[in-house]
């Protein structure tokens, strides 16, 4: 993968931390076919629509850091996650649907 779609499969990895701390599920098991399905559209993709892609992989990058600081914290104070991690789950996998939608577009 190459520039932001790589950072995909990265938010995955984090969905993946975030929802075993919320106590759910995990995610998908097919999550390498939908890295490399998203990986050859990006690459076919025009490039406004990389630029819009690479924007939202961005501002994905940055609320999955933010969150896991502010998980963290909130661990360390001695006080539960679990409802934390469940909205900042629930955030990540918005976000990664919609990063699929672009490349759909």
């Amino acid at each position: 993968m190459q520039g932001s779609a790589a950072d995909v499969a990265e938010l995955r990895q984090v969905l993946c931390l975030v929802s075993e701390m919320a106590g759910r599920p995990l995610p998908s098991s097919n999550a390498l076919d939908e890295d490399a399905r998203m990986a050859a559209s990006y690459a076919e993709a025009l490039p406004i629509v990389q630029v819009c892609f690479d924007r939202l992989a961005a501002e994905t990058t940055a609320q999955a850091t933010a969150g896991i600081k502010a998980l963290i914290a909130i661990r360390d104070s001695g006080r539960p996650t679990r409802a934390a991690a469940a909205r900042l789950a629930d955030s990540l996998a918005g976000s990664l649907g919609r990063l699929a939608a672009i490349l759909r577009a």
